[in-house]
């Protein structure tokens, strides 16, 4: 089923959003896809953009925060820095050649560099968030009128330009946004089959989220110390990024690369009273 987004169009700075009308629908969206057309805007007119990639990332770039919140208002899942995790997140969990010339390809530029001033994605939505990357069908009746508010970054930190003057990117344009959710819906045997567990047992959606605690170093500081306050049933895993903060900022950098260990760097996690590496 298609699922249109509240507006034809959105810029850099604000909030796509989407709420469900998928009915009695069991959702699985693991298979499903987000569509739309990017489209990159000049700082001055007559002068198209010509050397606009998504650095060392993808189309995630593009993706600040998320929020998924359902009908009765309980908020499912809310990560901000979402484009940041996503960007290690691909590098981690898949080969180079699964990113550029496998399925991850679809994420990237046309040629895997710069990027056309208008071109359209396709975003299998397992990609942009955990709680969308389930092989268990999502239940009708936490489908139903679930709001999806997506949150654009600003053009710096989304794009890597090294065009000059006015070539480089000024602003860019989301629209025609809308979600392929892959809907699957259940004959009577297995929806009574699935009522009478829910009564008895009740029924249980479980997912992994993500959290993000940012530190800020001064320049004369020689270490930086951050903590996570975050109550969690389990710890799956724990990153560190550290970013120069003028490279966020700057349109002719990527805003996500680490950068290069200095001599004596080193990196200590204590979760709980376990000191890693020991």
């Amino acid at each position: 089923t298609k699922q249109f987004s509240q507006q034809a169009s959105y810029t850099s700075g604000s909030t796509v959003v989407t709420i469900l009308n998928t009915g009695n629908d069991f959702i699985s969206f693991k298979d499903s896809t987000m569509r739309f057309i990017l489209t990159l805007k000049q700082i001055a007119d007559g002068d198209l953009p010509n050397a606009a990639t998504f650095g060392g990332g993808s189309v995630l770039n593009l993706f600040e925060t998320i929020r998924v919140i359902t009908r009765s208002g309980e908020v499912l899942t809310e990560i901000n820095k979402l484009n940041l995790f996503n960007y290690f997140k691909q590098k981690i969990d898949h080969t180079y050649e699964w990113r550029t010339e496998q399925q991850g390809k679809v994420m990237l530029a046309a040629d895997g560099g710069t990027l056309l001033p208008e071109r359209e994605f396709v975003v299998p939505m397992r990609m942009i968030c955990p709680l969308f990357d389930d092989d268990v069908l999502t239940p009708a009746n936490v489908a139903r009128g679930l709001r999806i508010e997506i949150t654009l970054a600003t053009v710096a930190t989304a794009f890597k330009d090294g065009g000059a003057g006015n070539r480089r990117v000024g602003e860019y344009t989301v629209s025609d946004a809308e979600l392929l959710l892959d809907s699957y819906k259940l004959n009577g045997g297995a929806m009574n089959a699935l009522n009478q567990m829910a009564a008895k047992d009740g029924l249980v959606l479980t997912y992994y989220d993500v959290n993000n605690s940012p530190s800020t170093k001064a320049a004369a500081a020689a270490s930086l110390s951050s903590e996570v306050r975050q109550s969690v049933t389990m710890a799956n895993q724990v990153w560190s990024s550290l970013r120069k903060t003028v490279d966020v900022i700057d349109r002719a950098a990527d805003s996500f690369a680490t950068r290069e260990p200095l001599p004596g760097d080193s990196f200590q996690y204590r979760i709980g009273s376990i000191y890693l590496p020991q």
